[in-house]
């Protein structure tokens, strides 16, 4: 644990210095993680046949039926399978109250001006704060809500 604590302190001071750019931590969990879905999924995927058509594979339910997942690039269906590969995510817990705070943090790393910061806390308190949108949890938030 103590181990854990002290890389923890290390990617936070690394964050922070600019050293690890947070974006690209995620890029590269991201594909990392769409690489093992291409290695656990058993399913081909399939390329479009013709121009504009669209890439499509298939895979189990909860249920054990089988559903199709159509879309216009590779990448989207990788996109759609790691939820079903990874299901308990980081995100999957997240409010949009979490992930503004998470923001935050990462905000005021990044900027130099603590007016900045307070301008955002005051549009969060005005905007957000009072809507429904502040105790939903992300995955759940589409455009339709919005």
């Amino acid at each position: 644990m103590k181990q854990s604590n002290e890389n923890l302190k290390i990617l936070q001071e690394a964050i922070a210095n600019g050293i690890i750019d947070k974006d690209s931590v995620l890029d590269i969990v991201m594909a990392k993680r769409k690489n093992e879905v291409k290695k656990l999924h058993p399913y081909a995927i399939t390329p479009p046949k013709e121009d504009g058509g669209r890439w499509h594979t298939s895979y189990r339910d909860k249920d054990g039926k089988r559903k199709n997942i159509k879309t216009r690039t590779e990448e989207e269906i990788l996109k759609k399978l790691i939820p079903i590969y990874f299901p308990e995510t980081h995100l999957e817990k997240m409010t949009f109250h979490d992930l503004y705070e998470e923001w935050l943090q990462y905000k005021s790393t990044v900027t130099n001006s603590p007016n900045t910061i307070k301008r955002h806390k005051q549009h969060y308190k005005k905007y957000f704060e009072t809507s429904v949108l502040c105790t939903m949890k992300i995955k759940k938030i589409d455009e339709l809500l919005l």
